[in-house]
Formats: C-alpha cells, sequence, structure tokens
C-alpha cells in the first residue's frame, strides 16, 4: 500500500507507523471506556421526569412584571437511556410560541456528575446538574416558576 504525503510517495511501512501513531489515544481511550450501566442507571434516577407536561409558567427577565405563559414539556430518554432530551415551549394567552428551548442531560461516569446542556435563542448554557432527592438544580439564570401538570 502507498499513500500520498505532502506530494510524495510514502511506503506502507511509514503509512503503517503513521496510522499507528494515531490509534495509540484511541485505544488507550477504550481501555478506560465508559461504564454504560452506571450512566443508564444514573439516568434513570431522572426517570419520574419522562413525560409530557404542561402547566401556567412565569418568566423573569430582569426589571418588571413576569411574563406569564403556558408551557409545555416533552421528555424523552434516547439512546438507550443515556441522554435524556427536552423540548420545551412557552405560548401566550394568544397561542403563539413565546419561548422555546432545547436541552440535554446527562450523567458523566469518569466526574460523577450530570450534564445538562440548554440552547434558547441562538443561546446555550452547559453546566453541571446537581440531583437531590427532592428534585435537581443548576446554575440556570432565567427565573421559572411553574406548577406543571403531567399530561401523559
Amino acid at each position: 500500500m502507498q499513500i500520498q504525503l505532502g506530494g510524495r510517495k510514502a511506503h506502507s511501512i511509514k503509512a503503517g507507523l503513521l496510522l499507528t501513531a494515531l490509534a495509540l489515544p484511541l485505544s488507550a481511550q477504550q481501555a478506560h471506556g465508559p461504564d454504560i450501566q452506571a450512566q443508564r442507571d444514573a439516568m434513570q434516577k431522572l426517570g419520574f421526569l419522562v413525560g409530557h407536561w404542561s402547566g401556567p409558567v412565569s418568566i423573569t427577565r430582569g426589571p418588571g412584571e413576569p411574563l406569564k405563559l403556558t408551557q409545555a414539556e416533552n421528555v424523552q430518554l434516547k439512546l438507550d437511556g443515556l441522554v435524556m432530551l427536552i423540548e420545551g415551549q412557552s405560548n401566550g394567552s394568544d397561542g403563539k410560541p413565546q419561548f422555546q428551548a432545547l436541552s440535554t442531560i446527562a450523567y458523566d461516569d469518569a466526574t460523577h456528575a450530570y450534564r445538562i446542556r440548554a440552547y434558547n435563542g441562538g443561546r446555550y448554557l452547559d453546566t453541571e446538574l446537581t440531583v437531590q432527592p427532592d428534585g435537581f438544580h443548576g446554575d440556570l439564570t432565567r427565573v421559572l416558576q411553574r406548577s406543571a401538570t403531567r399530561c401523559s
């Protein structure tokens, strides 16, 4: 086998050495791969969130009156229970969307921490999520006050 590198032909032994050198970091990572079962078990602690939820919400964005909307959330476990996908939309009294967000939650077994990444309005937030027996919290900058009802 010969490959072209920078306009010159390299012999198969050089190509083999290059491929071996590139593969070493990958094989080292695979030797200490993720603990899939630990991740799945950790995500099951958030299983109570799965379903379709809706209810009134107040969103405070700085000074002034909070924005009162109706929030709907669709929460699913994906990738065989390894990642939680949360899709949310808030509608005004006229039924028009006022706020949309998409979030993922996953458990990192190497650091023993949950991570949430939330997207909204061209921005995203990536932070640790602390799971407690009575719920969870994270460094989310918006204030949400809601009483949601499970739809299914």
